[in-house]
């Protein structure tokens, strides 16, 4: 996969937005960050399930994609972005016990968050990895698959 050859071109996706978020974005034709930030707030605002709340939280966190640096070196970029990731201590160490093996449903129940949380940050951890061609730790998606059948998600 080559990588985007300016951060407006990063996907939506590598901001850490909620799928519904997302999906809202792209039924408007909205698929990268530059497209996001070229919105006025009162044109964004139209889209479907776009309310103030979600458009100031959607500003935040492209934001501090966009503030990544301008650079050919895109692994070192989105290093800086996961480590200015907000909580990102908190996210290292989920990533580290899903390394361990962990079931996803063990780690949010340890670290307070829902399954599905846990669930959408090592799928962005696997696809910043994938992307710029760096190992990726195994961990027990069989077990969260099986418990997360019996277990209701948590409220992050």
């Amino acid at each position: 996969m080559l990588l985007p050859d300016t951060i407006d071109d990063v996907s939506l996706r590598f901001c850490g937005l909620t799928d519904k978020a997302v999906n809202a974005l792209v039924k408007d034709g909205i698929t990268t960050i530059g497209q996001f930030n070229a919105l006025s707030d009162v044109e964004a605002l139209k889209i479907p399930n776009m309310g103030e709340k979600i458009l100031f939280d959607l500003r935040k966190k492209v934001a501090a994609v966009s503030s990544v640096p301008k650079t050919e070196d895109y692994e070192m970029a989105f290093r800086v972005f996961w480590d200015a990731r907000a909580n990102s201590e908190r996210n290292t160490a989920i990533i580290e016990a899903l390394a361990c093996d962990r079931s996803m449903v063990d780690i949010a129940e340890e670290f307070g968050v829902s399954p599905s949380s846990v669930s959408t940050l090592f799928q962005n951890y696997r696809y910043w990895r994938r992307t710029l061609g760096l190992p990726i730790a195994k961990t027990g998606f069989s077990q969260f698959c099986a418990s997360a059948k019996t277990s209701p998600p948590a409220e992050s």
